[in-house]
């Protein structure tokens, strides 16, 4: 089937998982994102997310340049 993310693709980072894990907001890990406790901050996403890993990349300086991160449809 057609891929539902494809290179360059993009939502706003404030609107992401991502930007969630650099401020602490979520952890790096999520096995199961439908486990995570009532109230966690979940961004809305355009696919169903069941599972997320995500680390940042930090530069030498202590900025954070990005993150590298994956999802699964399931969990």
């Amino acid at each position: 089937p057609e891929a539902v993310i494809r290179p360059g693709d993009g939502n706003p980072v404030e609107e992401s998982f991502c930007i969630r894990v650099v401020d602490g907001r979520l952890p790096g890990l999520i096995h199961d994102v439908a486990q995570l406790p009532a109230g966690t901050d979940v961004p809305p996403t355009p696919v169903q997310v069941g599972g997320h890993l995500s680390t940042p990349i930090v530069l030498k300086t202590g900025e954070t340049y990005g993150t590298l991160c994956c999802f699964s449809a399931q969990p």
